[in-house]
């Protein structure tokens, strides 16, 4: 913080704790990650058939320098073994917002509903301190 000028008590007046900080910057992260990604498709039913496509995806990924995997499900059938959540959008189905926390291949925790979105970066690293690797 001294690099920046800043003194404990000037941030702690704007965030209540070191965590609160780090989730906030990841938020704005991911809402940045999304609107680039919404930014690249048409507009309209045809940019989320778009999205979903694993093309796109990959595509995205690698233009965005993505430092993970985006999930494509196309045919849904990760969705129906799962019995992920879905809705109805412009006559295609789509999965409702979820996380989940993959470890080796074994799906350890859901979450879902993803409520309210603005907090749930800081529920994931909750859930990342309480359970460590």
């Amino acid at each position: 913080m001294n690099d920046a000028g800043l003194t404990n008590g000037a941030f702690y007046t704007h965030f209540a704790s070191k965590d609160s900080f780090v989730a906030l910057v990841i938020a704005d992260q991911l809402h940045t990650l999304n609107a680039n990604i919404v930014a690249q498709a048409e507009p309209g039913p045809a940019g989320l058939e778009q999205i979903v496509r694993a093309d796109y995806q990959r595509e995205v990924a690698e233009r965005l320098h993505l430092p993970f995997q985006m999930l494509s499900d196309p045919a849904r059938s990760l969705a129906r073994e799962l019995g992920l959540p879905t809705f109805g959008s412009s006559g295609l189905t789509l999965n409702k917002r979820l996380t989940l926390i993959i470890r080796d291949g074994v799906i350890e925790h859901v979450f879902h509903p993803v409520f309210p979105p603005g907090e749930h970066a800081d529920q994931v690293l909750t859930w990342f301190r309480d359970n460590p690797l």
